[in-house]
């Protein structure tokens, strides 16, 4: 009898294995969060099981004292402050999005210094035209940057000192994540909207927050599988990054970090990273990488930079009926 019922055991764990790696991401991440979180008992031993449950332990049960998840819906805000300085910092690589993210950017509650890099010269005059008459802006500066290390390179290498003399700043670009195929579009958007949209007083509530928590970011984009979420091939470039900054070895395997790059940041919390003294040519060359660069290295360790200082992270959580975090 319990050779039959081990049999029959099997049979069922292939098969929904088999089943649940057919399903077309990102269903699939949606599928294998809900029958591992329902079904533990059957899958266990199992490697996709067992890399998954090391993934919900670091990024979950194992999460350092100082990152907190924050539900933006129940948080509180204060009026802010004239005499903070905030800065927005906007990569616009795809000039079909200027309209859009000028949007968000005119329907601020707060003026803002806004710098923007691009490595199309073609689009500097549209810049100029759709961003300075914005009353949101109190003062633009717009650069033409090489387009190498992709959205990083220009926050560090063109605007890094003059960001590190504000009190607060976002960093934000134009992403499209074409190798992300059919939820490239939708990643943006909500991460757009979590950092810079209007309702329910986001901005003030995540100014609010930044007094006391020195980075926050929207967690994980749910269709994105949490098996990217490891220091991978990055380890050893992130090894010397923080050798440099003269803070703790990063532990390998799964790591929390604002996944797309964007995030509000206090600007001294930053510092190694914006005054770091990385110049465009120490970034690989754009061949199209989807990992193993040193701009995918310094992404992985902004959350790392942040708390291996002793200082607070903010993770916005999406509360919704089912949310397949992580």
């Amino acid at each position: 009898m319990r050779t039959l019922i081990n049999t029959a055991r099997e049979s069922l764990r292939h098969g929904l294995l088999t089943w649940m790696l057919n399903v077309t991401p990102p269903r699939q991440f949606v599928i294998r969060n809900t029958l591992f979180n329902l079904l533990p008992s059957l899958f266990k031993g199992t490697s996709q099981f067992n890399q998954w449950q090391e993934a919900k332990r670091v990024l979950l049960d194992g999460r350092p004292s100082s990152i907190h998840f924050i539900d933006l819906q129940k948080a509180s805000f204060l009026p802010v402050s004239a005499e903070k300085k905030i800065a927005i910092h906007a990569h616009l690589f795809y000039a079909d999005l200027a309209n859009e993210l000028g949007g968000l950017i005119q329907s601020l509650p707060i003026p803002i210094d806004l710098f923007i890099s691009t490595p199309h010269e073609q689009d500097l005059e549209l810049i100029e035209a759709l961003f300075r008459p914005l009353p949101t802006v109190k003062q633009l500066t717009v650069a033409l940057t090489p387009n190498r290390g992709r959205d990083l390179a220009p926050l560090i290498c063109t605007f890094g000192p003059q960001l590190a003399g504000y009190d607060y700043f976002a960093h934000i670009h134009t992403k499209k994540s074409l190798a992300a195929n059919s939820f490239g579009d939708t990643w943006r958007d909500y991460l757009w909207q979590q950092l810079l949209g209007s309702k329910d007083h986001r901005i003030e509530k995540i100014l609010t927050l930044l007094s006391s928590n020195a980075l926050i970011y929207p967690q994980k984009f749910a269709p994105i599988d949490v098996i990217n979420c490891q220091w991978g091939p990055n380890w050893e470039t992130a090894n010397r990054l923080c050798e440099k900054w003269g803070i703790a070895a990063p532990v390998k395997g799964f790591i929390e970090f604002p996944v797309g790059t964007m995030f509000w940041a206090q600007s001294q919390a930053l510092a190694p990273l914006l005054l770091s003294g990385l110049q465009y040519a120490d970034f690989d060359e754009e061949l199209g990488q989807t990992d193993g660069t040193l701009a995918h290295a310094l992404e992985r360790c902004i959350t790392h930079l942040v708390t291996s200082r002793g200082l607070d992270v903010a993770i916005l959580i999406t509360p919704t009926f089912f949310n397949p975090y992580p």
